[in-house]
C-alpha cells in the first residue's frame, strides 16, 4: 500500500506542475 501510494502522489506532482505549464502556454 505504501508503494502505491507514493507512487500516486508523485504522479500528481508531476501533473501538477505539467498542468500550470499547459495553462500557461495556451
Amino acid at each position: 500500500m505504501g508503494a502505491s501510494n507514493t507512487s500516486m502522489a508523485m504522479q500528481a506532482l508531476h501533473w501538477v506542475p505539467l498542468s500550470e505549464q499547459q495553462l500557461l502556454e495556451v
